[in-house]
């Protein structure tokens, strides 16, 4: 199941790219837990950093306005 799930993060990550990316960290601040936690997302997003499929600076970034998307 646990396979199933990282399959499924993988494939949202590569198929949407940085909107994947805002999605996962901007649902999980909003306090809607998910299977698999953000760290593991951004595991996967400096893999896919790394290969130059997605550019380092942006993805930290729009993952910071995901995390920073809702008001405390």
């Amino acid at each position: 199941m646990l396979q199933d799930l990282a399959k499924l993060l993988e494939n949202f990550l590569t198929d949407y790219g940085y909107f994947a990316v805002f999605v996962l960290m901007f649902v999980e601040e909003a306090g809607i837990p998910l299977p698999l936690p953000n760290e593991v997302a951004l595991m996967y997003v400096g893999y896919l950093s790394s290969q130059g499929k997605l550019d380092a600076n942006l993805a930290g970034l729009v993952a910071t306005l995901g995390l920073a998307g809702l008001p405390h």
